[in-house]
């Protein structure tokens, strides 16, 4: 029971960072695309 549910955790986790990964990489895509001149200047 213990190793069950400490694999289902992991892979619950697993697939939250996976999530959180691709939602962070597409929101810093949108940035990039809606304004190259705000990321551009310092």
């Amino acid at each position: 029971m213990y190793e069950f549910n400490g694999c289902t955790y992991r892979m619950f986790a697993l697939g939250i960072a996976v999530k959180i990964l691709f939602l962070r990489g597409s929101h810093q895509k949108k940035i990039v695309t809606k304004s190259p001149t705000l990321v551009g200047t310092p």
